[in-house]
């Protein structure tokens, strides 16, 4: 623990920590207590939480969860901010802008590459080197609604046929249900090439259906697709994933089965093709949803690690200054050159671009087209780098993290 001034003290949790912890978390989010009970039960881990205390009192609060996820050709640990949390009566004094930048310099200390946040309002971390590098679609429809396509494959008005066996996962067992359904999420993410994508240990399935029965929803799961669900006033689908378009259609009759006369709202990744089966009408939307944040904390491995993975054309260089106001090590000009590295030494060093951290997240994400990257965030004021060339290097990908703690 770091002590502050007037009688403050920063640092990690431990195990003692627990009712306080779930006491700012009550005060502070509208989740019910049967999450709450869930979380701090089954998926909180008090040492990977941190706190800001005031003469004893536990005033602002952090949870660093950590996840596995796959990117750029090889897995990575991360830590995803969750539950960043302050008291009423103790915000606009500055607690959680300590809490945050401490927490960063922290997973840089640790050998992260970068860290993930999902934020309720971005212009909150935006000034800690946040910034949004994966979008998802919100598909809200009237399950009476089809189209012609839908109509077709089921052979005119009346009941879909039954083409694939769909089923509930058993939550007493999902176990079984664990193959199969990894099956189907593993030739979703090749066919459509998303990119950074979390990996689930043999205990996460049994968790994200926990997690789903907490409030009372599950998986609609058969051989060629899947549909994670929450019932309520709208019939929420968190996760949806087809590998035909049978599967597709048959997975949308269950739905519209489950549904009966209220919306079904669908949330999926940019690249998803369902969005094609909803028509336009006046109460069916279909929007773009700016959903994943991410932090680089070690600027140089990571464009290491993206060049190795994604070489530039041969013979050409790239010249980057990074500008980073939270880590000094990130503050450097960076020559990319093929498939390697150098850290450009010397003040007198030119580079090609400037850009912030946050920037850089977006540029090596591919979140969005790197000329507009660049129009929006480059500060050299040079406007010397040949954008097409930056597109190449840098293209558009879509990444699907959709995970919620």
């Amino acid at each position: 623990m770091e002590e502050l001034e007037n009688g403050q003290v920063l640092g990690f949790c431990g195990e003692e920590d627990r009712k306080d912890l779930r006491t700012i978390w009550e005060a502070c989010f509208d989740d019910t207590p049967a999450f709450v009970d869930y979380y701090f039960r089954k998926r909180m881990d008090p040492l990977r939480c941190m706190a800001l205390r005031e003469c004893g009192e536990m005033v602002a609060a952090l949870h660093l969860n950590r996840h596995r996820v796959e990117f750029l050709g090889k897995n990575h640990d991360v830590s995803y901010f969750v539950g960043v949390s302050t008291y009423e009566v103790h915000r606009g004094k500055g607690h959680m802008r300590k809490l945050m930048e401490a927490a960063i310099r922290e997973l840089h200390a640790e050998g992260e590459l970068f860290s993930l946040l999902m934020p309720v309002d971005s212009r909150l971390y935006d000034r800690f080197g946040f910034a949004f590098v994966e979008d998802h679609l919100q598909t809200d429809f009237n399950p009476e609604h089809e189209t012609a396509l839908e109509k077709e494959w089921r052979g005119g008005p009346g009941r879909f046929p039954a083409r694939g066996s769909y089923r509930m996962v058993d939550r007493q067992d999902p176990g079984r249900f664990r193959q199969e359904w990894e099956g189907v999420r593993a030739g979703m993410i090749s066919c459509y090439g998303l990119e950074m994508v979390p990996l689930f240990g043999e205990g996460r399935f049994q968790a994200l259906v926990e997690e789903l029965a907490v409030e009372d929803g599950g998986i609609l799961l058969g051989e060629r697709g899947y549909a994670a669900f929450y019932p309520g006033e709208t019939l929420e689908v968190r996760e949806i994933a087809v590998l035909d378009r049978d599967a597709m259609f048959e997975i949308l009759r269950h739905l519209r089965e489950k549904a009966g006369k209220r919306t079904i709202g669908l949330n999926t990744h940019l690249k998803d093709c369902i969005k094609y089966l909803i028509p336009y009408t006046n109460d069916n939307t279909i929007k773009v949803r700016p959903f994943m944040m991410a932090r680089i904390l070690d600027a140089r491995r990571l464009l290491a690690a993206y060049v190795e993975a994604h070489p530039l054309e041969v013979g050409r260089e790239l010249r980057i200054q990074v500008l980073d106001g939270l880590i000094p090590e990130n503050n450097r000009t960076f020559a990319l050159r093929e498939n390697h590295v150098e850290v450009l030494q010397g003040q007198e060093v030119s580079a090609d671009l400037a850009l912030g951290i946050d920037a850089l997240a977006q540029l090596v994400f591919g979140y969005g087209n790197a000329a507009g990257t660049c129009f929006l965030h480059e500060r050299s004021g040079k406007g010397s780098v040949d954008l097409p060339f930056l597109e190449r290097a840098f293209p558009v990908r879509v990444h699907y993290f959709n995970e919620w703690i």
